[in-house]
C-alpha cells in the first residue's frame, strides 16, 4: 500500500490555485478566442474545460513519477485509490447516464423553443 503524507494548508494551496487560474484563462481567454475564429460555442466551451482537465490529468502522472512510484497499473490504482467497479456500481452508472440523457434532451427542447420564440 502506498503511504501518502498529508500536506499542510499552505503547501496544498498551489494544487488549487494553479488549476483554478488555468480554468479562468480557459474560460476568459481561450473560449472567446476560439469563438472569434468561428468555432462553435459548444466546442469552444468543451475545449476551454477539457484543456485544463487534460493538463491536470498529465500533471497527476508527472507527480506520481516524481514521487518515485512506478507507472504500473497496480501502482496507479493504489496511489489514486481506485477500486474495481462492482455490479451495483454499474447499475448506478447506467441510471445516472440514462437520467443525464433524458434531462439534457428535455433542456435541449426547452432551449430550442425559447430560441424560436425569441426569448433567448
Amino acid at each position: 500500500m502506498v503511504q501518502i503524507k498529508g500536506l499542510s494548508f499552505l503547501d496544498s494551496l498551489p494544487y488549487f490555485i494553479i488549476p483554478g487560474l488555468v480554468m479562468v484563462l480557459g474560460f476568459y481567454w481561450l473560449m472567446p478566442a476560439l469563438e472569434k475564429r468561428g468555432i462553435n460555442p459548444y466546442i469552444s466551451y468543451s475545449l476551454a474545460l477539457g484543456f485544463p482537465l487534460l493538463l491536470m490529468f498529465i500533471a497527476s502522472f508527472v507527480v506520481l513519477y516524481f514521487e518515485g512510484q512506478s507507472l504500473s497499473v497496480n501502482s496507479i490504482m493504489q496511489r489514486f485509490r481506485l477500486k474495481p467497479i462492482k455490479g451495483q456500481d454499474w447499475l448506478w452508472i447506467g441510471g445516472v447516464l440514462v437520467a443525464e440523457i433524458l434531462i439534457n434532451s428535455q433542456f435541449a427542447k426547452l432551449t430550442q423553443r425559447a430560441i424560436s420564440r425569441g426569448w433567448i
